[in-house]
């Protein structure tokens, strides 16, 4: 009796222990708690205790009438956009707009300047609870005065320049607007961060551990719950992740992928051209490209260059070799970055203020453009 009075006792403590180390290490070095995609659920927090009641209102439409909302039905919206229906699409990658072209051309055109937004999550607007946040409204607001328009978003989550080139050939064009505005090229190198060709198929990119290695990819959902297992598995390299890049990625390869968003944008240009249609390239910002990073986005840097250890410097090479070659990209890439304010839920995406900059930036350069012509 008094030997399993011992072991019962001695078990609480080692239990009591581990609470403590677990609170003192939350304390100390927070876990990033990541999902898939490494959102990090303190910066959410952060990010979101700024929104006001009406803005985190998800049951409020993400586009009004006048950016599409009447013209544009969104499937899989959100954090659950692989979850059901045709999700995915040969040619545009991950299928969650789905636009009536029967109506879009007369919404287009029922304004004074018709604008449509093509690129991935980021452009998309993920995580953005509805339209009052926005990058569309935020470009909406910044054109006030100059023009009204009258917009519409086909940008889809994990998108490259290939899925759009196809999108903006075979939906945009025929609707004839003005401007199209592309925000994009963090995608272009993600298959990379995997350890994967840049060429590799988006989704089963992200699924491959899901699917290959069932198991690992359970107990690393465990481990990333936990900041004590985490620093004592992880951050020690007792453990590795199974979402651990450990293939060694190429100079060739990072330039290789620079390359082919280089060629279809300017491919992407000279169809514009020939349509008369005023196009202009945003290089996208990301949280690796901020000036200055808060302390919940540092996390998100540290843990999940965890995973994919080169990806800082993939981006890095990719994003400097498409602003030496490529005259038609507009650099966006540090444009939210001169604050310490946490903006970024995870690498790419941002929460209202992030969004509300780059709407502005582009209204900005848009005006610019069409006042010289």
């Amino acid at each position: 009796m008094k030997i399993i009075t011992g072991f019962v006792i001695s078990l609480a403590a080692l239990f009591f222990s581990l609470i403590v180390a677990e609170v003192a290490i939350r304390k100390i070095a927070p876990a990033e708690n990541t999902d898939l995609h490494g959102v990090n659920n303190l910066a959410s927090k952060e990010i979101f205790a700024r929104y006001t009641a009406e803005e985190k209102d998800s049951s409020l439409p993400l586009f009004t009438a006048a950016q599409g909302g009447e013209v544009v039905t969104i499937k899989n919206n959100g954090t659950a956009w692989y979850a059901k229906g045709d999700w995915y699409h040969p040619y545009y990658g991950y299928r969650t707009i789905y636009v009536d072209q029967g109506h879009a051309k007369e919404h287009l055109h029922s304004g004074e300047l018709s604008v449509v937004f093509i690129g991935g999550s980021t452009m998309g607007n993920l995580y953005t609870p509805n339209h009052l946040t926005t990058i569309d409204s935020a470009f909406h607001n910044a054109m006030k005065g100059f023009r009204e328009v009258h917009s519409l978003n086909v940008a889809e989550v994990g998108a490259r320049s290939t899925n759009e080139l196809i999108r903006f050939m075979l939906e945009v064009i025929p609707l004839q607007p003005e401007v199209v505005v592309f925000l994009d090229g963090y995608n272009e190198f993600t298959p990379l961060g995997y350890g994967k060709d840049a060429e590799s198929n988006y989704h089963w990119i992200t699924v491959d551990a899901r699917v290959n290695a069932p198991l690992y990819f359970l107990r690393d959902r465990f481990i990333e719950k936990s900041a004590l297992l985490t620093t004592a598995l992880w951050k020690t390299g007792f453990l590795e992740s199974s979402q651990r890049t450990t293939k060694k990625i190429e100079h060739q390869d990072i330039l290789r992928a620079a390359n082919r968003y280089i060629e279809n944008t300017k491919f992407i240009h000279q169809l514009c051209e020939a349509n008369n249609i005023t196009c202009l390239s945003f290089l996208q910002p990301t949280v690796l490209t901020k000036e200055h990073v808060s302390k919940n986005e540092q996390i998100s840097i540290e843990n999940w260059l965890l995973h994919q250890p080169q990806f800082k410097e993939i981006l890095q090479i990719g994003y400097d070799h498409i602003l030496k070659n490529s005259p038609d990209t507009i650099d966006l890439s540090n444009s939210i970055g001169g604050t310490t304010e946490t903006i970024y839920f995870d690498w790419p995406h941002v929460g209202k203020t992030g969004n509300a900059r780059i709407g502005a930036a582009m209204a900005a350069a848009v005006k610019q453009t069409l006042s010289r012509r």
